[in-house]
């Protein structure tokens, strides 16, 4: 009976070895799959809290890492899509805080200098004064933008203006022209006038320099 024992004993030794090897291959392959996919997931997120510089180790030659080199290049595309976008989104904010600069300088220029100012339509309505020609007419500004350039034109000149207004409309520009202005407690105010026409998108104005002559007038008459 040793000897059947003996065996049984070797037989079961074989089979124990097995199964023990069979574990330990299958608890390997395990290994080889969940450590690369671990990878993965840790290096997933490194990303979505913000690190775009991580990238996903996997030294594998197999469909894991292939799967981690196509990770690798989504993160590298994202990351540059990123940069490029920065790189617009900065370069519109400098543009737009220099047009705000300009457009800031600009609006004090206008607003401060003694020249009048004047942008109107070219069927003549005030859009647009400064101080200095509100004070001209001897009205506010607001007083001002609810009149048209004719409002404050006294009638012996409507024919003159006519004439200017063609001609403005085959040279684009006018002046230097004298008229007068009619102020706001009923004197006539001797003004010189350039004028030249703008446009934007869609309408065309006439933009003036005005200029009181009144003390001009006084001394060449002495």
């Amino acid at each position: 009976m040793q000897p059947a024992i003996r065996t049984v004993s070797v037989v079961v030794a074989i089979i124990v070895a097995t199964l023990l090897l069979a574990l330990y291959m299958a608890f390997y392959g395990l290994r080889t799959i969940f450590n690369p996919v671990e990878q993965l997931t840790a290096t997933a997120r490194q990303i979505r809290a913000g690190d775009l510089q991580a990238t996903a180790k996997v030294d594998s030659h197999d469909e894991l890492g292939e799967l981690a080199t196509a990770f690798n290049g989504m993160t590298r595309d994202l990351r540059e899509t990123l940069d490029e976008l920065n790189s617009e989104i900065i370069e519109r904010e400098s543009r737009e805080l220099a047009l705000e600069k300009s457009e800031r300088y600009n609006r004090t220029l206008f607003e401060e200098t003694p020249i009048g100012l004047a942008l109107a339509t070219m069927e003549g309505r005030l859009v647009d004064v400064n101080e200095a020609y509100a004070q001209i007419v001897g009205r506010s500004i607001d007083e001002v933008m609810r009149l048209s350039y004719l409002d404050i034109t006294p009638v012996e000149y409507l024919q003159a203006e006519q004439q200017k207004l063609a001609g403005l409309e085959r040279s684009g520009r006018y002046g230097p022209y004298e008229k007068e202005y009619i102020h706001a407690d009923g004197h006539r105010v001797p003004v010189l006038l350039n004028g030249l026409i703008i446009e934007d998108e869609e309408n065309r104005y006439i933009w003036s320099t005005v200029e009181d002559i009144t003390e001009r007038k006084r001394l060449s008459m002495r």
